[in-house]
């Protein structure tokens, strides 16, 4: 299994990493025999370092908002990313610092991060999610759309 995610910001004035706020995380090469029905492989970490927003102001908290009206690649039962690539069984399911699953659906466990300095830095992971079987060989490709929400 091979994966490409496409994280596209909401707004093209969103900054991430000192550039427009799309971002694409490559998870790792792995043998479908790692990825049994219900297992999770590939774990691969990222980060989103938000700034050059007027509304990234010191002290405030920066949360992603994951756009499910946008994104119809969010499955609503498992909070995970569907694959719209030739791999059969497999999803990709997003995780906080904490390796803590993010549902995407409902928007429960994403991190925060306090401005400081300017910037906010979101720590996540990303990981194959077998689903409905063991998974089956081929490409694995999926984006959603998110927002920046500061309080």
């Amino acid at each position: 299994l091979e994966a490409d995610i496409h994280l596209g910001a909401n707004s093209d004035t969103l900054a991430t990493d000192g550039g427009i706020g799309d971002v694409n995380v490559t998870l790792p090469t792995i043998e479908k025999s790692a990825l049994l029905d219900g297992q999770r492989a590939g774990d691969t970490p990222f980060e989103l370092i938000l700034g050059g927003d007027s509304a990234c102001v010191d002290g405030k908290v920066a949360k992603l908002w994951f756009e499910t009206a946008q994104s119809p690649l969010i499955n609503p039962t498992t909070g995970n990313l569907k694959n719209s690539g030739g791999a059969t069984n497999v999803e990709v399911g997003l995780l906080n610092g904490s390796k803590a699953v993010i549902n995407l659906y409902t928007n429960t466990g994403s991190p925060t991060a306090t401005v400081d300095g300017n910037t906010a830095t979101l720590n996540y992971w990303a990981q194959y999610v077998a689903t409905g079987g063991d998974a089956g060989s081929g490409s694995v490709e999926t984006n959603v759309v998110y927002s920046v929400a500061y309080n």
